[in-house]
C-alpha cells in the first residue's frame, strides 16, 4: 500500500489521506509501466481501496495526474485575496504563488513534478492539464480585475497572460532541470516574473476593490 506524506504541523483526514494515496499509486504505475498499461483496479490495490472508491475522487487514472496542479491552484485562487494594494500584478501574483507553496512539503513537491512529468508525456492528460488552466485562468481574472480596475480590460488580460505564461514557462524549466527542489522552481518564477516587471503594462499597481 502506498505511504502517505503529511505535511509538517498538518493532519490529513482519512478522505484526503484516501485522495493521497490514489495520486500516488497513479504516479507510481504511471512512471513505471505507463497509465495505458494499468488498470483502475491496480490502483486501487495499490492505494488499498476499492474501485468503486476511486471513482469517488477522479473520474480517471487521466484525472488523477492532475490532482496535485488543482491543489496548488486552488492554494493561489486563496492566497490572492490575501495580497495587499500598491503591488503591482506580477507582485500580487508572486505574493499569492509564494504563500500557496509554502503550504506543501518536500514529499508533495517529489509527487508534483512526477505527475507534471507524467502530464508532459501524456497528450490525454496534457489536454485535461490545459483546460484546468484555462479554468483557473479566468479564476485569477475574476479575483485579480477588481484590484486593477484602473487598467483598461484588454490591457488586463494581456498582463494577466503574461503573468501566467512567466508561470508555466518556470515550471517547463523547472522539470527539464537536474534540480528538483521547489527552491529552484520558485527563483524561476520570480526571474520570469521581475523580467515582465521591464514592460510598462505590468507596472500598473492594485488598488483598493471597493
Amino acid at each position: 500500500m502506498t505511504t502517505v506524506q503529511v505535511a509538517p504541523g498538518r493532519r490529513l483526514t482519512k478522505r484526503q489521506q484516501t485522495r493521497t494515496a490514489i495520486v500516488d499509486a497513479v504516479l507510481h504505475f504511471g512512471s513505471t509501466r505507463g497509465l495505458d498499461a494499468t488498470t483502475v483496479r491496480e490502483i486501487a490495490d495499490e492505494a488499498g481501496i476499492g474501485a468503486r472508491t476511486f471513482f469517488r475522487f477522479f473520474s480517471s487514472k487521466e484525472e488523477a495526474v492532475i490532482a496535485l496542479d488543482e491543489d496548488f491552484f486552488t492554494a493561489i485562487l486563496e492566497a490572492l485575496d490575501e495580497q495587499a494594494e500598491g503591488l503591482s500584478l506580477s507582485e500580487f501574483f508572486l505574493g499569492a504563488f509564494e504563500a500557496a507553496a509554502a503550504q506543501f512539503d518536500q514529499a508533495w513537491w517529489t509527487r508534483f513534478a512526477g505527475a507534471s512529468r507524467l502530464a508532459a508525456a501524456s497528450p490525454t492528460v496534457s489536454g485535461i492539464a490545459l483546460n484546468l488552466c484555462g479554468v483557473t485562468a479566468a479564476r485569477c481574472a475574476d479575483a485579480l480585475r477588481p484590484s486593477f480596475s484602473t487598467i483598461a480590460q484588454h490591457e488586463f488580460d494581456l498582463a494577466l497572460d503574461g503573468v501566467l505564461n512567466a508561470w508555466r514557462r518556470a515550471r517547463e524549466a523547472w522539470l527539464e532541470s537536474e534540480n528538483l527542489d521547489p527552491a529552484a522552481f520558485h527563483a524561476l518564477v520570480r526571474r520570469n516574473l521581475r523580467f515582465l516587471e521591464t514592460t510598462p503594462l505590468l507596472k500598473a499597481r492594485a488598488t483598493a476593490s471597493g
